[in-house]
């Protein structure tokens, strides 16, 4: 059913609204050798592949298919957000039946929070009640109930496919509101980190600067809001945000845009081949 030329038409592309790289066209990639099994990968850049040599070959995807014997659909694109990614795992749920495969695993790798914040994914999201409910709120619980919108969907999908395997985690941030979904104790960046004993501050749920832009226009919906309290969690944001991109800058390991090369891809794949039946 699936074959390199016909991904579009069964899963959405980046557009204008919803990313920032490949605009109108198609990133995805299907790779098959005829096997019984599937592995589907769904993230952003950094499951893409962005910046690897030979990206189709490098990727962690490629490699853990290869590893475990099956054929590989990636579903990442670089650019996009938390939403993007619960979109496409949603397409993939109109499809699964249809598919003739024994074994399906699928691997999301979340990004940085509220990358999609206030804008076409959520402008049905009642943010301004959910302040008045919780005056009291922290801006972390603000991210946190951002992602609960994303959890709850892919929730939804999970439930209604119990023979699929969904394994979840995070790039180079920490999980936050994914409470219902089956997310992996340590975030990729932190399994790097970790193999070569660099200090991993905890907890960086976002590294990009215009993120505390996108949360600022929170002040838009709820103008009630202690500013203080806010300058306050952004100043703390943004140092660990440093905190964590001294890890990607000051490395070999990383391109200069920060973005996994070759080592990190296959370190990524063994450390997903554990937890993969």
């Amino acid at each position: 059913m699936l074959n390199s030329h016909n991904l579009t038409d069964f899963f959405g592309i980046p557009q204008k609204e919803n990313s920032a790289c490949m605009i109108n066209e198609n990133p995805y990639n299907f790779v098959s050798w005829d096997s019984d099994r599937l592995l589907v990968t769904v993230g952003d850049s950094w499951s893409w592949g962005y910046d690897l040599p030979d990206r189709l070959t490098s990727v962690f995807g490629y490699i853990l298919s290869q590893r475990i014997g099956s054929d590989y659909l990636n579903l990442a694109s670089p650019g996009c957000g938390n939403y993007f990614m619960c979109c496409r795992i949603h397409d993939l749920s109109c499809i699964i039946t249809k598919l003739k495969y024994k074994k399906i695993t699928v691997i999301c790798t979340f990004t940085e929070v509220a990358r999609e914040f206030n804008g076409p994914y959520d402008r049905k999201i009642d943010y301004f009640e959910w302040a008045k409910k919780n005056l009291d709120f922290g801006y972390d619980d603000l991210l946190s109930f951002i992602n609960q919108q994303i959890n709850d969907k892919i929730k939804i999908v999970v439930d209604n496919h119990k023979s699929v395997d969904f394994i979840f985690n995070t790039n180079f941030v920490d999980p936050i509101g994914f409470d219902d979904l089956n997310m992996l104790s340590t975030p990729w960046l932190k399994l790097y980190a970790d193999s070569i004993a660099l200090a991993y501050s905890l907890p960086c749920y976002f590294v990009s600067s215009w993120i505390l832009d996108k949360i600022e226009t929170f002040h838009e919906i709820y103008p009630d809001y202690d500013k203080k309290k806010f300058l306050t969690w952004g100043v703390n944001s943004v140092n660990l945000a440093n905190s964590r991109k001294k890890i990607m800058e000051n490395s070999v390991d990383f391109s200069t845009t920060m973005h996994p090369l070759n080592k990190v891809h296959q370190l990524y794949a063994e450390y997903l081949e554990k937890y993969v039946k």
